[in-house]
């Protein structure tokens, strides 16, 4: 994989803690991704996000990539 420039952080605040997410534009190179620290992962298309729940602290990205898919999908 093959990591480039960050695009977006986001900090959110839930009831019993903080978190900050930092999301970077990445190109998978070789291989085959695997999931570290979670139940599954996926490389999906914008528009299929919406087949996926996701957690109060995405929903600011999620906008973000509706509003621009190209940026994300460069």
């Amino acid at each position: 994989m093959s990591v480039g420039e960050r695009l977006e952080v986001i900090e959110h605040c839930y009831p019993e803690k903080s978190v900050r997410l930092e999301f970077f534009r990445c190109r998978l190179i070789a291989g085959t991704p695997t999931p570290l620290g979670c139940a599954a992962l996926a490389w999906v298309d914008p528009a299929e996000l919406a087949n996926y729940a996701f957690p109060a602290a995405d929903a600011r990205l999620l906008k973000s990539i509706r509003q621009s898919p190209q940026v994300w999908n460069d």
